[in-house]
């Protein structure tokens, strides 16, 4: 084969690997081991009721995902966050309700980890962190939530109160 067919051949298929790690290091659905002992962030709520995980396929990831980037700012959700939406590391965690299926979607500023490392949940740091559910069968995202920030009411009943 030609050396310069065979370069070329080489910075496409690099570039290609290179646009997939990009884009896969945005939205992702860990395994289902990373969330053994839950998923939890102590100033947002997550999904209760629990029944069952399953396993995302990042082809679903990447359907879901393009929809919740347009949901976020079609419906002006987007406006409530520091950054763009494509500025987020995006996780996507698979699970039952009975027998309805939802997807979770935990978000992070991704100067704040890396999104196919473990679940990303923080305390407090406001509109760096959020989530959102997506109803499978319906095709509907819910339960848009964002972090609280230190000093919250909710965060801290005490705060003003004079001992």
């Amino acid at each position: 084969m030609n050396h310069k067919v065979v370069m070329a051949l080489a910075f496409l298929a690099f570039g290609w690997a290179a646009d997939a790690a990009s884009q896969s290091t945005a939205a992702v659905a860990l395994k289902i081991e990373a969330f053994k002992t839950g998923f939890r962030n102590c100033s947002r709520p997550t999904p209760q009721g629990i029944t069952w995980f399953w396993q995302v396929k990042q082809p679903d990831v990447e359907r879901i995902d393009a929809a919740l980037i347009r949901h976020l700012e079609r419906t002006g959700l987007a406006e409530n966050l520091r950054a763009s939406p494509s500025a987020y590391g995006r996780q996507y965690l698979g699970y039952n309700r009975g027998y309805r299926r939802f997807v979770y979607v935990n978000a992070f500023l991704r100067s704040s980890g890396d999104a196919r490392s473990a679940y990303q949940g923080s305390c407090d740091g406001g509109d760096q962190f959020w989530g959102i559910e997506y109803d499978v069968k319906q095709k509907v995202f819910t339960d848009f939530e964002i972090n609280g920030v230190i000093g919250d009411p909710v965060e801290n009943p005490l705060e003003g109160l004079r001992l």
